[in-house]
Parts: structure tokens; sequence; C-alpha cells
């Protein structure tokens, strides 16, 4: 049962199962963005796939030739399976996000868990960290590791930290004024450029193309960065939608 806003459950229903990961997947596959699912989703899908494993040894001491216990198998074969791959996707799309934070977006996902935001952070950090040592060397990075990495969150504050924003943000200007040539003085603080690049989900194979920056090869249910012109065209033409 899918109600609106694509979460594929009612919210009453806490316990997940086969069907509920399939279309949980199905979601994460069609959509370039984080699909919204519960905050538990994570939780509720590993006790999902611990009872079949109980189950499995239960009815494996019952009657090891079972016809039933085939059956059990295969749904744990597959639910394991769909919860890689759900897991898989939300990952890249985590690092896509984390990607456009670290050269300036501020644009937030309200559908990034619990359990995924402390991943986002730290990737954030890293990113950070590296494109301050490309641009101003070791000692550079090295003291934006120390002062700009975010602190270690215990799990139960983590929610807060993003969807509130505001902490978020002062802790943005108080870093911005301490550090001392950072890489924000090499654009123009006055009237700030936009990002002239857009994330997008491929949605059919598409012929080889070349730009005179690279070439580009791009496959089905790929995410990619790429110009704005190119990502209007391919959304022009059906071809591809926009994610970020």
């Amino acid at each position: 049962m899918v109600r609106g806003g694509g979460l594929p459950y009612e919210k009453d229903e806490d316990d997940v199962t086969f069907e509920i990961l399939s279309q949980v997947h199905r979601l994460e596959k069609e959509k370039g963005k984080l699909s919204d699912i519960k905050a538990n989703f994570y939780h509720k899908a590993r006790e999902y796939i611990s009872t079949l494993r109980e189950g499995i040894k239960a009815e494996t001491e019952r009657n090891p030739s079972s016809p039933r216990l085939i059956m059990m198998k295969d749904e744990l074969t597959r639910a394991e399976r769909d919860f890689k791959r759900i897991f898989d996707l939300r990952q890249r799309k985590i690092l896509l996000l984390a990607n456009t934070h670290s050269i300036g977006s501020t644009s937030k996902d309200k559908n990034l868990l619990p359990q995924e935001k402390p991943l986002f952070e730290e990737i954030l950090a890293v990113l950070k960290t590296g494109r301050v040592g490309i641009f101003e060397g070791e000692k550079a990075a090295t003291k934006e590791t120390k002062e700009g990495k975010p602190a270690a969150r215990p799990e139960g504050d983590v929610e807060d930290s993003l969807e509130d924003g505001e902490e978020d943000d002062e802790a943005e200007e108080e870093t911005e004024q301490e550090s001392e040539g950072t890489i924000e003085e090499y654009e123009d603080k006055e009237a700030p450029k936009p990002y002239p690049y857009t994330i997008v989900q491929v949605t059919e194979d598409i012929p080889s193309f070349a730009t005179p920056n690279r070439n580009y090869i791009l496959k089905k249910e790929d995410l990619v960065t790429l110009p704005e012109d190119i990502a209007g065209l391919l959304v022009k033409k059906g071809t591809g939608v926009i994610v970020l």
C-alpha cells in the first residue's frame, strides 16, 4: 500500500515485510532524490531479516527437507538483496548531496534519515578538507580538519542538527570568521556566482556525446553532475530528471 508522499505503508504499520522492501527499492530506483521512508526503516528491516533467519533455523531443525524451508530461504535471499540495494541507492544520493554542499549548496533533504546524517556529515567534512588541501595546501587542510570538522554527536541529537538548520548556519559563520586564507577568498563575496552544474538522473541510455571539456557515456539510472545547459537538454528530451 503506497500512501501520498511516497511512503509505501501506513503510519501505524511499523513492521517491514518483503513487499515493503520491494516497494522501497522501486521508489529509490525511480526517484533521483531520497525517498520518504520511515525513520525506523533500517531498524525494522533488520528485525524482519533476523526473524527470517530464526525461522529458517527452526524449520531446518524441524524438517530439513521441508518445501516451506526452500521458500523461506528464497525470501531471505531476496530480502537481503533488496535491503542492500536500497542502502546502496541511498548512499549514492547522500554522496551527491554531500558533494553539492562541499561546493557551497545549502539545500537540505528532509528525507535524510537520522542514521544517515552522521554519514552525510562525515563525507562532507572529508570533501571540504580535500578541497582546501587542493587549493591551499596541506597546512590549511590540517587547520580545516581541526577547526571545521563536525564534532561527534550522540545519536539522539543528530536528527535536530540538520533539520533545524540554525545551529549549522551559525557554526558555518563562526568557521568562516575564524579561518584565514580559506577557499572563500577565491570567490566573489559581493555577488556569489551560482554553481553552474546540476545533478541529473538518467532515465534512458544515451548515445555517447562530447563537449569541449569531456566525453559522456550515460546509461539508464546513472546519477551524474552535468553543466546546466546539457542537463536542461536531457530534461527537454525526456532522457533525464533533475535531482539538485
